[in-house]
């Protein structure tokens, strides 16, 4: 589990291979695509611990993000789209489409912009868009928070890394799917709304994943 206590800066960040997912409103935020510099840069800075991992599939984060984030006290302050070159793909042609939100604790927001201001509540309806009309597979990471270099003890950046979309839609309505016995078997009488296996939730001061039934 990871602790929340000392939490200043949390990031939500989202991969895929479709561009139509990406937001409207994080369009016209995007970055310049990924150099191979950046990309081997962001690959060694690995220096926090994990605690979603390995990867858990079928999550959603929708209460997460609109109970336990804001009852915490975090305001979004950043929000961009980068494309990235895929790094499976050795011809480096393939690319795919990173989103990323920031939320910090807000004793410590400051200077945010007017322009940022006006566009928030549009990015936040592309966050919750994102994660209403499907779940993903999650990893979880409890970084060090650094200031002009320097790590601030006893201060932490949650990472919260999605990928592996699935719609819980089909033409603007629930996918149903058949549920399945321990052999495979079809159960019930009908196909029923395709939903969430897994709820991450942040509960006594502590992230963690509950089952949804």
């Amino acid at each position: 589990m990871a602790e929340l206590g000392n939490v200043r800066m949390a990031l939500v960040q989202f991969s895929f291979s479709n561009g139509n997912i990406v937001p409207p409103s994080l369009l016209k935020r995007e970055r310049d695509i990924e150099t191979p510099f950046e990309q081997k840069e962001r690959k060694e800075r690995h220096t926090g611990v994990a605690f979603i991992d390995p990867p858990v599939e079928n999550v959603s984060i929708v209460d997460f993000l609109r109970d336990d984030l804001q009852d915490s006290g975090f305001e979004l302050v950043d929000a961009f789209y980068q494309p990235r070159f895929n790094p499976k793909d050795r011809a480096g042609k393939r690319i795919y489409h990173m989103v990323r939100f920031v939320f910090v604790q807000s004793q410590h927001v400051t200077n945010l912009n007017k322009e940022f201001l006006a566009e928030r509540d549009l990015l936040l309806g592309g966050l919750y868009a994102i994660v209403t009309e499907a779940t993903w597979r999650v990893r979880g990471y409890m970084n060090p928070f650094f200031r002009n270099g320097q790590a601030v003890p006893g201060q932490r950046v949650l990472s919260v890394n999605l990928n592996a979309r699935v719609p819980l839609l089909e033409d603007g309505k629930p996918k149903l799917v058949w549920k399945k016995g321990s052999n495979g078997e079809r159960i019930g009488d009908a196909p029923v709304p395709l939903a969430p296996a897994f709820s991450l939730r942040a509960g006594e001061n502590a992230l963690h994943l509950i089952a949804i039934a």
